[in-house]
């Protein structure tokens, strides 16, 4: 069984980005922690855990989350992003209270500011508090709040705006002083400010955005066979705001990709399923658009669909510090593009922050495919790949490959040189080759490596 982010989380320990309430929690002291993450790294607080990672629960959890949930938009500002998610873990609900790390800060809750030292909240001194200004104040502008030229309200989609208000308003993710004026939601959003409409409020609103800003645009291709050079069956260009362009490409994406059948062991009754978990699919295109780098005009997003795998590229950079490997675990939530992010959260596309890159891992796992690959593209850009689990071949193991196999555990690894040696006296190296890799291809085997550095490694399929 796949363990899940949660629980990997609990097991973890409390930490500068974790901390671990009993049930029967104050709200100043969820404020207060709350506080400390946006003006650090951000962090996660699991509240129903006690100190030791025993998990006790949270009675009425749905009540205590509301409540807590308009206690922090009443008393944290500048106004920030988090979200309050019941989850239940050992038969027992607790509450999860993601926070990504803060770009307006200080945050102050109540009267005070508060930071992270260690895996405690405390009461921000004068030099934290400076450093939490100087910091602000030396940031670069981010693309994503610089002003639209030119822009109206008119150039936006008036309904879209207006169907974001409310569904912050009905999950009691935000409050608005006037939820019926377009240009008041986009302020109060950070998406418009001094009259003008921000670059932001045209990627997600934008009746042709594409128009100002033709990096908004995403290539879609399907190709017959595994490379790029092979020819595509579909190729597409699609435009919109970025609500009408996750729509366009999960239909692409459905469209495209194939559909696994299986027998079950009993009965007749056939089992069709996509031969990717969607989940991990829509996260992985959600990533793409939403933490892409929009101010690199030469940028944008592609999917390509071959036979063997997915492969999504968008013009993004990694945060500073944070590697692929980063990716697969538990890490910080940093969003390139907070405001845009933000959105998306209040419209939930996003449920909890910081665990999406995660999310893709698990999903593959518990569908039997690759662990997925991320990779800082040549030429710039992040790509991740999707693929699909080797076809396993049946073949009429010989000897020496059934003798291999049995002196194997999966996990083994099987070093080319060392297998030639031990059956030089049965057959030529170019056999032996022969042997490694018709295992390869039957599924026995997983081959690492090119070249003096090629290894090969058993996997799970059980000898028969």
């Amino acid at each position: 069984m796949v363990s899940t982010p949660l629980q990997q989380m609990i097991d973890a320990g409390e930490s500068q980005q974790v901390e671990f309430k009993p049930s029967a929690v104050d709200p100043n002291t969820v404020g207060r922690v709350v506080c400390s993450f946006l003006n650090s790294e951000g962090g996660t607080l699991l509240v129903g855990v006690k100190d030791d990672g025993q998990v006790v629960g949270v009675k009425n959890a749905s009540q205590e989350a509301d409540r807590l949930q308009r206690h922090l938009l009443d008393s944290i500002s500048p106004k920030a992003s988090w979200s309050v998610n019941v989850r239940e873990l050992d038969g027992k609900e607790i509450l999860v209270i993601d926070v990504p790390q803060g770009l307006e800060s200080p945050y102050v809750y109540g009267h005070g500011i508060f930071v992270r030292e260690g895996s405690q909240s405390v009461p921000a001194d004068s030099t934290a508090i400076n450093r939490l200004i100087n910091q602000r104040g030396t940031e670069d502008v981010r693309w994503e709040r610089l002003p639209a030229l030119g822009a109206e309200v008119s150039d936006l989609d008036i309904e879209e705006i207006q169907q974001t208000a409310n569904e912050a308003i009905k999950n009691r993710l935000y409050t608005f002083s006037n939820d019926n004026d377009p240009f008041g939601i986009l302020e109060q959003l950070g998406l418009a400010s001094g009259g003008l409409i921000r670059n932001s409020a045209v990627v997600l609103f934008g009746k042709r955005p594409e128009r100002r800003f033709p990096q908004v645009r995403i290539k879609a291709a399907r190709f017959k066979g595994n490379s790029v050079l092979d020819q595509f069956t579909d190729n597409r260009t699609f435009e919109g705001h970025a609500f009408t362009l996750v729509q366009k490409l999960e239909s692409f994406l459905r469209t495209h990709i194939s559909i696994a059948s299986e027998l079950p062991s009993q009965g007749t009754r056939r089992s069709d399923k996509p031969a990717y978990p969607w989940p991990a699919l829509r996260e992985a295109l959600l990533n793409a658009i939403v933490h892409r780098d929009y101010a690199a005009f030469d940028g944008g997003v592609s999917v390509a669909i071959y036979d063997d795998r997915i492969e999504f590229w968008n013009a993004g950079q990694l945060p500073e510090g944070m590697t692929v490997e980063d990716l697969k675990g538990l890490h910080p939530s940093r969003p390139h593009n907070p405001d845009i992010a933000n959105v998306f959260f209040l419209r939930s596309y996003i449920e909890r922050w910081g665990i999406g890159t995660r999310q893709i891992v698990i999903r593959c796992q518990e569908a039997g495919l690759p662990e997925p690959e991320w990779q800082q593209a040549d030429g710039g850009g992040v790509r991740l790949t999707i693929r699909l689990k080797p076809a396993e071949r049946e073949i009429s193991l010989n000897p020496r490959q059934t003798r291999l196999l049995r002196s194997l555990k999966p996990g083994d690894r099987v070093v080319p040189g060392e297998y030639f040696a031990s059956v030089k006296k049965e057959v030529k190296e170019r056999r032996a080759r022969l042997d490694l890799a018709e295992l390869s291809e039957a599924g026995y085997l997983m081959r690492e490596g090119q070249g003096p550095s090629t290894v090969y490694v058993r996997t799970e399929r059980p000898l028969t």
